[in-house]
């Protein structure tokens, strides 16, 4: 093996996967700023525009799948902690009170006792909808492990294909939310993601697979996902502020992300692309937690992009990325002094005591 290759995997890290979540957090702005931004709904039915904006959703669609199918590609196999999810909370909230102590100096009036107690508990307020489900889904990850662990490959494939008829292939078919996944935005899409990424991991699926052909299956899902939509919306018109074809349980959003995830799992990484990653890709998630605060969203892009939808096609989408790429820089540098206050005070240190704390008194009251 070239000692440029596979790098992350001498070192007992894949820089492969963390390359994989700094790609998905540049798609997840994409997809804020053709949402919220007011492009989807600014471009003209089927203009090329409206081509265009619907491929590039397409293509980033699977963003959030990454995310969910990482966390169990990553968690299987690696030592549960709770320090963990203490440590997410206290980056949260770091964000969601500076964030909102900051409206509330400069822009009078936008901050009222629900948003300071929204920003004081945001796990609770649903400030962030992903770190509320992934908080609720935290705690059954051991659970989840033990399936995977104990569980033989037969019946973890039934698994598998269950999850894939009941939660992605007939909700999507029959245009029904019957399991309550809330088209992807819940706890339970979560948990059934993380399933996946440690069957992922468990059995080695990415080494199975050559590296060209997870590319070629991300793009036909791509474009089956973009031509389905398109020709659905064709025959039944524009539904309104949702899609056919590409909610994150559709079977052509999950099956890029798991493409995606196939392809950076083997990621050949040489040396200066692990500086690249291992600078920015522990970031990563503050970049959602900043752009995404809902008075950010609201003060700074929602309605804010709608001038991309009148640019000539490739201008439309060139600026769609840059404007994305610019969002996801930005904050990165703003979570590096974040990154660097945490790490002065050693909160991760102070997480970890709190939870050795918190378990030696429950054992102690065990023994009693």
């Amino acid at each position: 093996m070239n000692r440029t290759q596979y790098l992350g995997r001498q070192t007992g890290r894949n820089y492969g996967i963390d390359a994989l979540r700094i790609v998905a957090m540049i798609m997840i702005p994409m997809l804020h700023i053709m949402g919220h931004g007011g492009i989807l709904s600014s471009v003209k039915l089927f203009s090329a525009n409206y081509d265009v904006v619907w491929l590039l959703k397409t293509a980033a669609c699977c963003a959030v799948n990454c995310y969910g199918l990482v966390s169990g590609y990553v968690g299987y196999g690696r030592k549960f902690k709770y320090s963990n999810i203490l440590y997410l909370c206290l980056q949260v909230a770091f964000y969601s009170l500076i964030i909102t102590g900051m409206f509330a100096v400069f822009v009078p009036g936008s901050v009222g006792i629900k948003t300071i107690f929204k920003a004081a508990f945001p796990f609770a307020s649903s400030v962030y909808w992903y770190f509320t489900a992934y908080f609720c889904m935290f705690f059954f990850i051991p659970f989840f492990n033990f399936l995977l662990e104990k569980l033989d490959k037969v019946w973890l494939d039934r698994l598998m294909i269950t999850i894939l008829f009941i939660f992605s292939i007939i909700p999507t078919l029959f245009q029904t939310d019957m399991t309550k996944a809330n088209n992807g935005f819940s706890p339970i899409w979560l948990a059934l993601l993380y399933l996946i990424g440690g069957y992922i991991k468990k059995y080695n699926i990415a080494d199975k697979i050559k590296q060209w052909q997870s590319i070629v299956g991300y793009l036909i899902c791509v474009f089956a996902g973009w031509l389905i939509e398109l020709g659905i919306t064709f025959v039944l018109g524009a539904p309104e502020n949702r899609s056919y074809f590409l909610e994150y349980t559709s079977p052509a959003v999950l099956m890029c992300a798991v493409f995606l995830l196939l392809f950076f799992a083997k990621l050949k990484v040489n040396k200066f692309w692990v500086k690249v990653i291992k600078f920015y890709a522990p970031l990563s998630f503050s970049v959602y937690l900043i752009h995404d605060e809902f008075l950010v969203r609201n003060y700074f892009i929602t309605d804010k992009f709608t001038s991309y939808a009148s640019f000539n096609p490739v201008l439309m989408f060139l600026s769609i990325i840059v404007t994305a790429i610019v969002i996801w820089f930005e904050c990165s540098l703003i979570d590096k002094i974040r990154l660097m206050l945490f790490k002065w005070l050693k909160i991760k240190e102070l997480c970890v005591w709190i939870e050795k704390f918190i378990a030696k008194k429950i054992r102690h009251l065990r023994k009693t």
